[in-house]
């Protein structure tokens, strides 16, 4: 099997390390966009590597090492290029449970975390090319984006969707690929408009934490499983500066799901995972850890996402 750390290019750096809002760029990059003031800058980025190059150990830990604000938290898409990039024949196939059914949520918190929840599964049916479970989600995060308030913003975002999943489903075998690579440009944008439109009110940022939250978790549960028997993989998953991240924020959650019995639930599953996270960049996870930030990850799901 092929190396992570040469697998992991210039492209993938900014798969782990970035998420929409771009670190600085280079020394001297004229008109380049600023960085956002809540965000701080990264830890000095390997951004003098040519694209394409293979990164060293130390550039890898440098992008791992990027203080964690939502802003550098990857959306779950950058980190499935990350996983594309490093996979083997003989691994798992990345499995999801979709149900067709979309549980009545009252609890805020829970639609918050079930919609981000659902962009991880819409990107894993994108890479499994399944159109049926992909025409589901796609119900199932317009009524969620629709509970939060954000329903206009996310259809707009969403819109021709349904038309990229038909073609990508009905593409022949040499055009599949680019007509699935479309259908993951628009979700992606979805998922992007959707946290930032939260976001952008400041009475609910903790929303927004909570859509990023559940889709980061949904990511961990579904590649831990399918890398168990390839520990030397799971270097796409030392993300300890995440959990971090997390365990800080919902810590002083609050906005309009301040009150959500389910905050304490989330901060304790999230201080757990980073338990298992926190590893020197050199190691890899065990197979025993793998299926720790597993159990973790899909438990608090399972139970989070339930019917009330």
């Amino acid at each position: 099997m092929r190396s992570l750390i040469v697998l992991l290019s210039a492209t993938v750096a900014l798969a782990l390390g970035c998420a929409r809002k771009a670190p600085p760029p280079p020394k001297g990059q004229a008109g380049a966009e600023k960085a956002a003031p809540t965000a701080q800058a990264p830890q000095t980025p390997p951004a003098e590597q040519a694209p394409g190059s293979p990164m060293t150990p130390e550039d890898v830990a440098q992008v791992l090492a990027r203080p964690a604000t939502l802003a550098f938290v990857p959306a779950p898409g950058e980190v499935f290029l990350a996983f594309q990039q490093a996979s083997s024949s003989g691994q798992k196939p990345l499995e999801i449970k979709v149900q067709k059914d979309l549980p009545d949520f009252k609890d805020r918190a829970r639609a918050a975390l079930l919609a981000g929840k659902t962009v991880t599964d819409f990107l894993v049916a994108v890479q499994n090319r399944n159109a049926e479970d992909a025409v589901i989600l796609t119900d199932h995060l317009l009524r969620l984006a629709d509970r939060l308030g954000m329903g206009e913003i996310a259809r707009s975002s969403a819109a021709g969707l349904s038309d990229a999943i038909t073609k990508a489903k009905d593409a022949p075998a040499d055009k599949a690929a680019e007509a699935w690579d479309k259908v993951r440009e628009i979700i992606s944008k979805v998922d992007g408009d959707l946290r930032n439109g939260l976001a952008d009110g400041k009475a609910d940022r903790s929303t927004a934490d909570m859509v990023a939250l559940g889709a980061w978790l949904e990511v961990i549960a579904v590649i831990s499983a399918a890398i168990q028997d390839h520990p030397e993989m799971s270097g796409i998953l030392r993300l300890g500066a995440v959990a971090a991240y997390f365990a800080q924020s919902l810590s002083g959650i609050g906005g309009q799901i301040g009150s959500s019995p389910l905050v304490p639930k989330a901060v304790s599953t999230v201080q757990g995972l980073k338990q298992v996270l926190n590893i020197p960049y050199k190691e890899t996870f065990t197979r025993e850890a793998l299926g720790e930030m597993q159990r973790i990850a899909s438990g608090f799901l399972a139970e989070a996402c339930a019917a009330n």
